[in-house]
């Protein structure tokens, strides 16, 4: 069967990546893995018409957000803070998320300011493809 091939310009979707490390700077990933991730997601959505580039990654060190739990107080506190105009922009907070989650989507019609994506850092960005493509699969949930 023939893979479907969108036929006009992709539509460019720029990503900011908030490494939400711990006080201490543990849990840290390096850029170089963030654009091997990159490399991953634009590969996933070739033929779909879209396209990611990397906007612009920065660290925070904050133990709190960094293991916050989903819809908490500390969530909103990080969001609130490091977001970069969600408006037009996809924000990928790389956190230590605890009781085995992977990740999580907030989506825009459930509030603006609380949209983007939230990985497991040791997850998202292993050297193993399939644990890669975690980011690909969330990024999917947002359309």
């Amino acid at each position: 069967m023939e893979r479907f091939r969108y036929p006009g310009s992709p539509t460019v979707i720029p990503i900011a990546v908030h490494i939400v490390r711990h006080s201490d700077g543990s849990a840290d990933v390096p850029n170089a893995q963030i654009q091997d991730q990159l490399d991953v997601l634009n590969a996933a959505y070739l033929d779909s018409g879209f396209q990611f580039t990397l906007l612009s990654i920065d660290r925070t060190d904050n133990t709190a957000w960094s293991t916050h739990e989903e819809g908490s107080a500390e969530e909103a506190a990080m969001k609130n803070a490091l977001a970069v105009d969600s408006e037009t922009t996809l924000n990928v907070y790389l956190c230590d998320l605890a009781d085995g989650l992977l990740g999580y989507a907030t989506f825009s019609w459930v509030t603006s300011s609380m949209e983007g994506l939230i990985l497991l850092v040791q997850q998202c960005f292993v050297r193993a493809l399939d644990a890669k493509k975690t980011t690909t699969r969330s990024t999917g949930a947002l359309h």
